[in-house]
């Protein structure tokens, strides 16, 4: 058997304790180095910056004018390192950094993109950039700047540092530089911004739960698409969920994904418990636990109403047609009839009717009333 001998354990101890006092008293100095030290395993960066957000240390997504190469501790948060995104190797980083000190930072986002190498930085960097929000502090939405992608790619290296530096000095390169009109757009939605971060970064940090609407919903899970983040492998889902009422487009992020995947079947009934987005026209879903109420639950005894969407009129035959099909598909799913016609909408329960909202039964209605 092998142990350590006191003069070890006497080491270790003080060890432990000197990593226990860094954490209390430098707590963003010390998350901060423990995760630049294991910035290029996700399933560790991911745990860390939920200890992070346990310990009251917000952190922050990478930014062009503060991050370093690792993650920087700042006054009580986390700066994202830049070697932490996809695609942003360390020769774009040095560049980067390097001219940044020189500056004292970039003013603008046509300073920065001028004076960027162009051998180093190419399209899927700079949409790296834009997707991780390390350009925000240039004051263009996310969406705006990947709109223009074309036109800011060929501002790149227009004045890189290497160009002519006998002839004028990186502190008079600014006034020299003529900004385009870019077309602006509206930015893409929380739920957008989300699934971009996890592609870049392999974790959303825009998404922030406790800030939005928690609900929880019974739905029929329709499709369901894994993916998986090429910045660190993590793997996330898409998830599309139909109840009585309307169709619901989902997000799940990996942590909750490798808890629920089992359950995650199409045409599986749930309650499933996350923080809705809504715009003018759809909902969104980022599913999450909350209050240790698990995320995705498998529903035994609770019938979700088979929805039934007409946009045209039935006649005679295909009344009856249908008549006959709820009779031969008995169950435990009330039907809900949407009928949408020359303006006319209406939301129509049929009572003492319940169906089988099976694969075959959903064919069937398919063949019955066509599509819509």
């Amino acid at each position: 058997m092998f142990s350590f001998n006191k003069s070890h354990s006497t080491a270790y101890a003080y060890i432990t304790f000197q990593t226990a006092f860094l954490k209390t008293y430098f707590p963003c100095e010390f998350m901060s180095s423990l995760m630049s030290s294991e910035i290029n395993l996700s399933e560790k960066i991911v745990s860390n910056i939920r200890e992070c957000k346990e310990m009251g240390i917000e952190v922050l997504p990478p930014n062009i004018n503060e991050s370093g190469s690792g993650f920087t501790p700042l006054k009580a948060s986390i700066r994202f390192g830049l070697n932490a995104i996809k695609n942003i190797g360390t020769n774009i980083v040095n560049n980067i950094i390097e001219i940044r000190n020189e500056l004292g930072g970039f003013s603008n986002l046509f300073q920065f993109l001028s004076l960027m190498d162009s051998r180093k930085m190419n399209k899927k960097s700079l949409e790296s950039l834009i997707m991780s929000g390390a350009l925000d502090c240039f004051n263009h939405s996310r969406s705006t700047l990947f709109d223009n992608l074309d036109v800011l790619l060929s501002y790149v290296g227009q004045r890189s540092k290497s160009n002519d530096t006998n002839q004028e000095t990186l502190f008079s390169i600014e006034e020299t530089i003529t900004e385009p009109n870019i077309i602006v757009k509206e930015e893409w939605s929380d739920f957008d911004i989300s699934k971009n971060e996890i592609e870049t970064l392999g974790y959303s940090i825009k998404l922030k739960p406790l800030d939005k609407k928690i609900v929880t919903l019974a739905a029929f899970i329709t499709s369901i698409e894994i993916k998986t983040s090429k910045r660190n492998s993590s793997k996330y889902a898409l998830i599309n969920l139909e109840d009585s009422t309307n169709i619901m487009e989902a997000i799940i992020f990996s942590g909750e994904l490798e808890r629920h995947e089992s359950k995650l079947q199409v045409g599986a009934p749930i309650l499933i418990t996350g923080s809705v987005e809504r715009d003018d026209e759809s909902f969104k879903l980022i599913i999450n636990s909350y209050n240790e109420v698990d995320s995705v639950r498998l529903i035994s005894d609770i019938s979700i109403p088979v929805a039934i969407k007409l946009e045209k009129d039935l006649n005679n035959k295909e009344t009856e047609n249908l008549k006959n099909l709820f009779a031969k598909f008995p169950g435990t799913s009330p039907i809900e009839i949407f009928y949408t016609y020359n303006g006319l909408k209406a939301n129509i329960s049929i009572n003492g009717i319940t169906v089988d909202n099976s694969e075959e039964f959903q064919e069937e209605l398919l063949e019955t009333i066509g599509p819509n």
